[in-house]
């Protein structure tokens, strides 16, 4: 969670200064889509519990 973090900062940095990031300028969907896969996959593996405590940490 910390990571989702730090790349939304890193991505409204990004959009504030007009960065292009593989042909895109507003990455938040697909940061949002990535953190839910991620999560989904954890949960699915077993790690519900500590994918639950970083989110909680965040």
């Amino acid at each position: 969670s910390r990571f989702f973090w730090e790349m939304l900062d890193a991505s409204a940095y990004d959009q504030e200064n007009a960065n292009i990031i593989a042909g895109e300028v507003n990455l938040q969907y697909w940061i949002e889509r990535l953190m839910n896969i991620m999560g989904g996959y954890l949960k699915q593996s077993g790690y519900e519990a500590e994918w639950d405590k970083a989110c909680d940490e965040a």
